[in-house]
């Protein structure tokens, strides 16, 4: 099968749009019955298991509507340049939809017969509404977006989604049965993310042996409340002296999250580390003694398939999360503590309560390894275009 995925995002980066991208399109090259093809926004980079004459680079941007028209007309051009050369079996769209314009362009006025899967991993349009900071505009921007939605539908043969709980929200938008469809979760990489020697990273930051670190990994956004967790930290400290916090990673809400730290007055007991090298993430996740995943309990966060759940499992560090509807997937396969949204104390009771014990849960991540996913995403492939294995 002559595959083609494309998508208004960087290789470069490592959010979890790219980090989806940059990992299925690794494990799908090595498929014999792959041949593969991107079509991604620029700058140019560089995947090994993908040959470069493969790649094609769009200069655009993920978050500028004017921009992701240019991705489309652009990727409409770029598919027909493709097909010229091997003629396009499949075209797997990642959201936003500015992947799904270009193909449906190139299937109506170019090549009928080529199948269309649309994937989406979030509401992205209600993501975009608060980016775009829209007061009574989101109103009709709400509408004009799914009403786009429902048209490109047309061209869909397939749908992929990240959760039951997105599908049913699209179902409910676009007023109709997406079908055929298949959820695709999150999955990990587990050549990166396993169990690794810490002590480096604990005797850099000072946290002793018999210290208990909870830990975050992640982009440090106002959206996400976190300093839910300061607060139960401090409830923790009034119990045992012994509990630190540590943020690894960056963001707009790092200076409100230290000065309500040094308000409550246990600056001292929790660590920013600012960004850190990709590389060196699962040697953080093993320094923790628990992971930390707060999402409060809002459209966007409530049906996502957060990764960092995966990796602080792959590296056997068991996992505190908010009782939100994601969550509550997750832990149906992969178990974990989840604690409620309504108070601070909450997570504080909810850490004392626990014993560390994790084996169940990375007995189970196999399931979750992207080689699996792949597998399961070939299959949809041939069911879309009628290939024998």
């Amino acid at each position: 099968m002559n595959v083609v995925i494309m998508q208004n995002v960087s290789l470069c980066t490592h959010l979890a749009l790219s980090t989806y991208l940059r990992s299925i399109a690794k494990y799908l090259a090595a498929r014999e019955e792959v041949n593969l093809y991107l079509v991604v926004q620029g700058p140019v980079a560089t995947l090994p298991e993908v040959p470069p004459r493969n790649i094609c680079f769009i200069d655009a941007d993920t978050y500028s509507i004017k921009s992701n028209f240019r991705f489309s007309w652009l990727s409409y051009k770029a598919l027909k340049e493709l097909n010229r050369e091997s003629s396009i079996d499949l075209i797997h769209c990642l959201y936003p939809n500015s992947s799904l314009m270009g193909a449906a362009m190139f299937k109506h006025l170019y090549s009928p017969d080529v199948k269309i899967i649309y994937d989406v991993r979030s509401p992205w349009i209600e993501a975009s509404i608060g980016r775009l900071s829209l007061g009574l505009e989101s109103i009709l921007y709400r509408k004009i977006a799914y009403a786009g939605e429902g048209f490109l539908g047309r061209f869909v043969d397939g749908y992929i989604f990240i959760t039951r709980g997105l599908k049913d929200i699209y179902e409910e938008m676009l007023k109709g049965d997406l079908e055929p469809s298949i959820l695709i979760p999150s999955g990990v990489d587990l050549d990166i993310f396993a169990r690794m020697d810490s002590s480096s990273v604990r005797d850099s930051y000072r946290i002793d042996d018999d210290d208990i670190l909870i830990g975050y990994v992640g982009v440090l956004s106002r959206e996400r409340e976190l300093d839910f967790s300061i607060r139960a930290l401090h409830e923790l400290s009034d119990e045992d002296d012994r509990y630190k916090l540590m943020f690894v990673g960056r963001g707009d809400d790092q200076d409100r999250l230290r000065h309500i730290s040094r308000e409550l007055g246990i600056q001292e007991k929790i660590i920013f580390t600012g960004s850190v090298d990709y590389e060196m993430v699962p040697q953080f996740i093993s320094a923790f003694d628990f992971g930390l995943c707060h999402l409060p309990d809002k459209l966007f966060f409530r049906h996502s398939f957060p990764m960092k759940v995966l990796e602080y499992i792959a590296c056997g560090t068991p996992v505190l999360a908010s009782n939100i509807a994601a969550h509550r997937d997750i832990a149906e396969d992969i178990p974990m503590s989840l604690y409620g949204n309504g108070s601070p104390s909450e997570l504080a009771r909810k850490v004392m309560e626990l014993n560390g014990d994790n084996a169940e849960a990375e007995d189970n991540i196999h399931m979750f390894a992207w080689p699996n996913i792949a597998s399961d995403l070939v299959e949809y492939y041939r069911d879309m275009t009628g290939s024998q294995a």
